[in-house]
Formats: structure tokens, sequence, C-alpha cells
């Protein structure tokens, strides 16, 4: 009797002990490393930190439950950085502690949040007026958020989806706010971050054709990427790298339905039009399994580096542009009036056909300022002229010299082929002598 009451005992305490475990697990299991869900403590001491910086208006519409862009896990340490604001909380169990001495805040609302190798990132934002580009990290030595020097093809603002896969974050469809005065810029462009190296590439992939130029809704889960547009949303499987297209209407939801909360890999929304049913919840993991098989892969190429900016690129282009117009107008001006190598006066002494030339005579005749220098050059009687002999005969020594070089070429052309030969002069190589063709010039008397 005494041995049965010694069993029961122990019985008894060992029915204590599994329902203190039980109770401990019920009670851990919500809050465990991969919970994404604050106890009512943790939610009231959030909101009071906020609230004692910025007033209690500061929380009107709020959400604290963004899945991965509030909680990140590190070394087996739950972190949660209330989007918009600097602060950084260590979650424990039902407690929090305040980690951050920052007094900065409102910089970088919709950043992206991750963790890489023991470190604690923040990526781009929109605060102030300026959608940025900054890549910072946590330093727990001091509790403050440091700048991380970057380097390559910088994005020139971060606004938008981003994942890490590997040692690579990718970044894509980001969006530069115009804060009601202009409008909203997008960035066609993709970029990969080296997170080892902090140098950033231009990239490429076929999987951007699916994306639509308008501002989804960009949602972080514990495995997925979600990016909901007005009609369908793209999911991304972070740790595979895939993606697929979901309907929106196939799951009974769209931009109408207010987002609430995420917790781990479900997404929960509002009823439409806020009237009373049921909430609609997507559970992810369960989407991908049903169209994993239509899934493809991302593939990001390297795209060659852009040129740096150059403001005044443009200008020189514009200048190139018109000189080369203007020297195409130039020759086709040239041409419409006749080139000059094309002048009668040819440096070689060939005798040119009589026949040929004499065709042109009556053309010459019917000229009067041609008939009067034909006049002149048969009264003077000379067969070889000086430049100078030749302008007295032509009447235009009175000009200057750039006048009376182009009157004297417009004069000449005009004559038949071989009237006048140019030579060099044997006194002078520098200076011409004019040889007249004594034939033509008594044909043109015959004809006058």
């Amino acid at each position: 009797m005494k041995k049965l009451n010694n069993n029961c005992f122990i019985c008894r305490v060992q029915c204590t002990f599994m329902k203190q475990i039980i109770l401990i697990i019920l009670i851990y299991l919500p809050f465990g490393s991969f919970s994404q869900i604050l106890t009512k403590k943790q939610e009231s001491a959030i909101k009071n930190t906020i609230a004692s910086q910025f007033g209690t208006s500061s929380l009107d519409g709020y959400n604290l439950y963004l899945g991965r862009a509030n909680f990140q896990y590190l070394d087996g340490i739950t972190l949660f950085n209330p989007q918009g604001y600097n602060y950084v909380f260590k979650l424990t169990s039902d407690t929090l502690f305040r980690l951050d001495h920052s007094r900065f805040h409102g910089a970088d609302h919709f950043r992206f949040l991750f963790t890489y190798k023991h470190t604690y990132y923040a990526l781009g934002g929109y605060g102030h007026f300026t959608t940025n580009n900054i890549l910072k990290y946590f330093n727990f030595s001091t509790n403050e958020w440091c700048f991380v020097s970057c380097q390559g093809e910088i994005p020139p603002y971060i606004l938008g989806p981003a994942y890490v896969h590997g040692q690579y974050l990718y970044s894509f469809n980001n969006l530069k706010v115009g804060n009601n005065v202009v409008k909203d810029q997008f960035d066609t462009n993709a970029y990969r971050l080296d997170i080892e190296t902090k140098r950033w590439q231009r990239i490429y992939s076929s999987f951007l054709k699916n994306l639509s130029l308008e501002k989804p809704i960009v949602l972080n889960t514990k495995k997925y990427l979600i990016l909901i547009y007005n009609l369908n949303s793209i999911l991304i499987n972070i740790n595979l790298n895939n993606f697929i297209t979901i309907k929106n209407e196939a799951y009974g939801f769209a931009l109408y339905n207010k987002f609430k909360r995420i917790n781990e890999d479900s997404l929960f929304f509002n009823p439409f039009n806020d009237q009373k049913g049921k909430e609609v919840i997507l559970d992810l993991n369960q989407i991908w399994q049903s169209h994993a098989k239509h899934s493809k892969a991302i593939n990001w190429e390297l795209q060659l580096a852009q040129e740096p900016h150059n403001p005044y690129k443009k200008m020189l282009l514009a200048s190139i542009v018109f000189s080369i117009a203007l020297v195409i107008l130039l020759v086709f001006l040239l041409k419409k009036n006749k080139s000059i190598l094309q002048l009668s006066l040819k440096e070689n002494n060939s005798e040119p056909d009589l026949a040929e030339t004499i065709k042109d005579v009556d053309q010459i005749i019917e000229n009067n300022i041609q008939k009067k220098v034909v006049e002149n050059f048969l009264n003077s009687q000379k067969t070889e002229l000086s430049v100078e002999e030749l302008d007295e005969l032509l009447e235009i020594s009175h000009l200057t010299d750039d006048s009376r070089r182009l009157r004297r070429h417009r004069m000449l052309i005009d004559f038949p082929e071989g009237f006048i030969t140019r030579t060099k002069s044997n006194a002078d190589k520098r200076s011409f002598i004019y040889k007249l063709n004594l034939d033509l010039l008594k044909e043109i008397k015959k004809k006058k």
C-alpha cells in the first residue's frame, strides 16, 4: 500500500511538470523567434515611445505588422524597427528593450530592412520631400545608425521592391516621389548590390517585363516578396529566386481590400468597404504550392556600365550635329554654283578641241559684259597676262583683293573651256601666268 502511494505521488509530480512545460510552450510559441506578432504589452510600449516624441496623432492608421519590413532576426535575436522611424527594439518573450539612441526620424519611410552576416541594414526610403538611395547599418556598439559607403552604379533613388538572395541584394521598379509638384518618376533600370563588397551594378532580367509602371503595394513576408497591382499580383519566392503571377480576383481580394497585417507567410485584409464579414486571408505558402509548376526563374544579367552624367553632353552633341549640317549645306552650295576646280583656268597646257569650244561662243557674245571683255582682250594684243594685267582687262582692278578674286572666278567660269589656261610663272613660282587662246579669240571676232 505504501509502495502504491509512492507511485501515485510520482505520477502527480510528473503530471504537474508536464503541465508546466505545456503552459510554457503555449505562452512562448506565439512570440518565438519566427513570430511576426507583438504582444499587447510590446505593442503598447512601442506606440507610447512614438507618441511621446511625435504625438498620438502620428499613430492614426499606423501599422506595426508589416512582416519583414518590421521584424528581423539576427544571431538569435528578434529586432523590431517601426517603419519610418529609427527606433530599434529587442523583443524578448512579452517584453522589449530599446537599443537605439536615435533622435532623428522620418527620413526613410518604406525603406527596405534586411540582415546579412551579423549586420542589421536599412536601404533607401522616402522622407522630408526626398527619395534617398542611402544604405545604412545599425551599430550595436554605439547604438546608432551609420551610413555605408557604396561604389559602382548606385541607383539615383531607391523606393520599391527589393530582396536578398545569396550575397546580392536586388532592387528594381524604383519610384521617385514628385511631392504633388511634378509627376512621380519611375526608374526602368534594375540594380544589384554585392553586400560583401558594397558595389552596385546595373542589371536586367526578362522578369521585368511582367511588371507594370504603376505603384504596387509591396509586402515582405518570411519567404516571399509580393507586389500587388490592380488586377494581378507578382509573388517572388526569395529562396528559390522564382516568381509566379496570380489573379487577385481568383483569391477574392483587390486593392480596395485594406491591408491589415502580416504573420509569417499569411496576409490579412479587411472585407470590402469594411463591411462586417470574414477578413480575407492569403496563405502565400498554399498559393505558391498550387502554382509551383508554373513558376519561372528570375535570371539577372549584368548590363554595360553607363557613362557618367555630363550636363554638357547634349550641348556638345547639338554642336556636332549643327556643324555637320553646315558643312553639308556649304558643299551643296558650292556644287550648285559650280566648283572652282572646274574653272576654265586649268594648270595644264593641253589645247582643247576648237570645235567643241566654239559651240559656246554665241552665248558669250549675247552677254554685253563679256562682249566688252572680249573687246578688251582683242585690243590688248597680248597672249600672256599676269594676274594684274588680267584684272585690268576684266575691269576689276579697283576692287579689294577678296572681291577681285571672287569676281574674276565668276567672270571666267562662263567662258568656254580652254579660252584661258593658267600656269606657274617661271620668274616667280608663287604667281601665275594666264595664256589666251588666239584661235578662239579670232573665232569670237568672226562671230561678232
